[in-house]
């Protein structure tokens, strides 16, 4: 992450993403603000993201506020907070967090001393359900307009301005809306100019990408997030036309980024993380212009360092075998193909212009590939939809599993179907969501037809489509309706756990709002609480195309040939296609593996340094046959000893075992993989140790070519975060006798009551004390050789017991494997059982391990 000295920091910038760590890191639209504002030296932006309810929980009654992730700055004392809105059913936790941060939730409480609230992202299409509770809006692209607010508010921090005056600034600016300034006409009467509404405000969009918005050093997460890859952005825009899509005309036009851009900054960005996998990203990257050239030179440049490449859902006549192959060189998890609708009259009224035998040539392709699995993405209660194209559906899906079933090998389809959601900007806009138990006796049906070998069947919850339909075409009324689900105890609505319909529907109650009202058909002549939004898209092409679907006319995709007159200048005035690759050009552009540290993050620990030296007692692992590739590398096998101390020991084992492993590969490692379709490290770790229990005495075993330089501590110690940091390298020797870093045959342990609970002396500790002196002499006549009788197969595995102290309790102690099971014997399992400590005394004590024996 980035650090600044704050005081040469003039704005502060919270980047707020209304969802978890895990969902929020895997967004682009973060990464690129985030490198975009703090490039800026006296600019600083930091991240912030909603915690789960039980840390919520925790934060209130220990009268902690939100914190920003870099400095752990209170949210309230930044300048700004923008919010990043890319799905309704995050809305419920904009007045959450604020909440936690201690600001006013509704933007007219807010005086002086409060950050300025904004918001931007796809859903800003419709900004009035959120206008309660935000102080501005961006309308569009953020990258060029986000430093025209910081100049402004730079300049108005400086001159003393207030607050009302920064917020008429703003209003002033391209692709700002403020509510508190701008007055959009009265939602929901007649229009007075029919087709022609009164903009108040126009969108923004950049002309052309531009490698500079793309970070190559973004921030590595230190746990799992959902989509754990680096992410290049090929492509903005989609003008395939399809009618529901809201994200097809709110990001028109097309802009590609260079090929050559692609490839500098992926191969920068894979030094610069240690990642093994490429995100190609756009609305339709089979539509990207180079594709086949770009996968192809990719998976040349990049399969032989088990760099993969993963592509979005993508439509099936795009899809083909050249295609397959260059993303499937390393990795094989799955295809996503949307036909969206099951029948042919159903996709050319919506405009998704495949055919069946389209989709069943590119399932074929995938299959006979190598892919296992195809995953399928429709929608139900579509306009028009009837039950016969709802067994078309069925009969699609059954006959992508036929086809698998064919080509030899386990082949599976998954089919996930959603609802239908009207959305803002679209031809769509006016149609009314379909009626709940229409919905639900199609899913019923659906739940019974998709029951064939291989397939399996997801879906949506339709009551979550019901209020995700109210905010997407709501009004600013709905802003009360959404502070009250808030208070009633509605959070995280996108999570089916945490989603409570029964709620709603009584915030709807209490407000004496209708939500039916929102979901119904709308008027062709009603004004829309939208209309005085300018995307570039006419109301009048939405309408026409609107009418077409009716009349079931196809309207094709203009990148390539006549204009539609949507709005937005045609014949390439506004497109921006990436140049065609000249012919060797490829071999210039991507430099992998290298051998230097091409970056580290800011702010990690320093490393303790030590050498790389020989050790006779480590043993080399019995070698198994490879390919004559892997033959021809000469690898060699090493252990690292590493501490998991402070916060460090709160990670998981799997994301200490993915931090080390990026940790070598950007220290410019090449380390020894399996074979497969999912290759990995060879790793062989010492066993994993419980969440939260620190340790001095961990082992991870792996192969590399080569020697390693004497550098390598440093760098891979650079490259860890706080409480993580390697002790030493030790290369394995050789010999026959197979190394037992994954099972040791004893470990040593300390416990200690943790005194900062404020812990009173009580019966429990008093007796536990005393049981730990008795085994303490009963261990002593066991080592004595003392003829008496024991019931306790569990002795023999303790080796060891010190009672160190008692103000705080502190115990040191050793325990065996069991030669029974070969596991060893658990430091909670010697509390619990062996010393009789009650289990909610035992959870209280800090527990680390010390040491560890080998069999060597």
């Amino acid at each position: 992450m980035i650090r600044k000295n704050l005081e040469k920091v003039t704005i502060r910038f919270a980047l707020a993403f209304p969802e978890v760590y895990e969902i929020g890191m895997s967004h682009n639209g973060i990464r690129i603000l985030y490198h975009l504002l703090n490039q800026f030296e006296d600019v600083y932006a930091e991240r912030v993201f909603a915690p789960w309810s039980d840390m919520a929980e925790l934060l209130k009654a220990s009268d902690i506020p939100l914190l920003s992730l870099e400095t752990r700055t209170p949210i309230r004392s930044f300048d700004l907070v923008g919010f990043s809105l890319q799905s309704e059913l995050t809305y419920i936790n904009v007045p959450y967090m604020l909440d936690l941060a201690g600001i006013p939730i509704a933007a007219e409480d807010r005086d002086e001393s409060d950050p300025l609230i904004c918001a931007g992202g796809p859903c800003a299409s419709n900004p009035e359900p959120l206008a309660k509770f935000m102080d501005f809006f961006v309308i569009g692209d953020g990258e060029e307009v986000v430093r025209e607010i910081v100049d402004l508010c730079r300049g108005a921090k400086k001159a003393g301005a207030r607050r009302w005056q920064v917020l008429e600034g703003l209003a002033k600016i391209q692709g700002i809306y403020v509510p508190g300034v701008h007055e959009p006409e009265r939602p929901w009467e007649p229009e007075t100019r029919p087709e022609k509404p009164f903009p108040l405000v126009s969108r923004r969009w950049v002309e052309a990408l531009s490698p500079d918005f793309y970070s190559t050093k973004p921030i590595v997460p230190i746990i799992e997030v959902i989509q754990d890859r680096i992410s290049v952005e090929v492509m903005r825009g989609c003008t395939q036309g399809c009618r529901f899509c809201q994200a097809g005309y709110w990001y028109r036009p097309t802009r590609e980024l260079e090929v050559n851009d692609v490839m500098c900054i992926a191969t920068e960005t894979l030094k610069n993380t240690g990642n093994r996998e490429i995100g190609l990203l756009s609305l339709s990257t089979a539509d990207y212009s180079q594709v086949e050239w770009l996968t192809k030179e990719m998976a040349r440049a990049l399969s032989k360092d088990k760099v993969s490449i993963s592509l979005p859902s993508l439509r099936a006549d795009a899809f083909s075998v050249s295609l397959a192959e260059n993303v499937g060189e390393v990795k094989k998890n799955g295809f996503t193909f949307a036909p969206e609708a099951g029948s042919i009259r159903l996709r050319k009224f919506i405009n998704k212009n495949i055919s069946n035998e389209d989709l069943y040539q590119a399932a074929e392709t995938a299959y006979r590939q190598g892919w296992n699995l195809i995953k399928l993405y429709f929608m139900i209660g579509l306009p028009t939809e009837t039950n016969a194209d709802i067994e078309e559906l069925v009969d699609l899906i059954r006959q992508v599993g036929k086809i698998g079933r064919r080509i030899k090998g386990g082949k599976n389809v998954n089919a996930s179907i959603g609802t239908f959601v009207p959305k803002a900007f679209t031809p769509f806009q006016w149609d009314r969501l379909e009626d709940l138990r229409t919905i639900n006796s199609r899913l019923d049906y659906l739940k019974g037809a998709v029951r064939f070998p291989g397939s399996r069947l997801k879906w949506h919850n339709p009551q979550e489509a019901f209020i995700e339909g109210v905010l997407s075409r709501g009004d600013r009324r709905i802003g009360e309706v959404l502070l009250r689900a808030y208070q009633l105890g509605c959070r995280f609505d996108g999570w089916s756990e945490m989603f409570k319909w029964d709620l709603w529907m009584k915030a709807f109650q209490e407000t004496g709002i209708d939500p039916y009202f929102y979901n119904r058909e709308i008027g062709l002549q009603e004004v829309l609480p939208w209309d005085f939004i300018d995307i570039g898209v006419s109301k009048r092409f939405l309408l026409k195309e609107r009418e077409r679907s009716f009349k079931q006319l196809q309207t094709y995709d203009c990148k390539w040939g006549e204009c539609r007159g949507c709005g937005i200048p045609g014949n390439y005035a506004d497109i921006r296609l990436a140049s065609s690759p000249e012919p060797g050009h490829a071999e210039t552009l991507v430099q992998l593996p290298t051998e230097e540290l091409i970056g580290h993050p800011d702010g990690c620990a320093a490393a303790d340094h030590a050498s790389v030296r020989e050790n006779q007692d480590f043993m080399p692992p019995r070698q198994e046959p490879e390919t004559s590739e892997v033959q021809a590398c000469q690898f060699r096998a090493y252990v690292f000893h590493y501490w998991k101390e402070g916060p460090a020991r709160f990670l998981s084992h799997l994301n200490v075992m993915k931090l080390m492993e990026q940790a070598l590969l950007r220290s410019g490692i090449g380390l020894r993989f399996t074979q497969g379709f999912n290759p990995h490290p060879r790793f062989i770790t010492s066993p994993a140790i419980p969440l939260g229990m620190a340790s001095r005495s961990e082992y991870i075993q792996f192969e590399a070519t080569g020697e390693l330089p004497e550098s390598l501590l440093s760098q891979v110690n650079g490259c860890l975060v706080e409480g993580l940091v390697v002790r030493e390298i030790q290369p394995l020797s050789g010999g026959t006798r197979p190394t037992s870093i994954g099972r040791p045959l004893q470990a040593s342990y300390r416990a200690v009551l943790d005194s900062s609970l404020d812990i009173k002396p009580s019966t429990d500790v008093t007796e536990l004390v005393g049981r730990v002196n008795d085994l303490v002499d009963h261990l002593a006549d066991h080592r004595k050789g003392n003829d008496f009788w024991c019931s306790s197969k569990e002795h023999s595995l303790i080796s060891d017991v010190t009672l160190i102290g008692d103000e705080p309790l502190e115990i040191t102690f050793s325990l065996s494997v069991n030669p029974d099971t070969g596991v060893l014997f658990k430091p909670r399992e010697f509390l619990e059982q062996t010393l009789s400590c009650p289990p909610d005394l035992a959870r209280r004590f800090l527990v680390s391990k010390t040491d560890v024996r080998f069999g060597w």
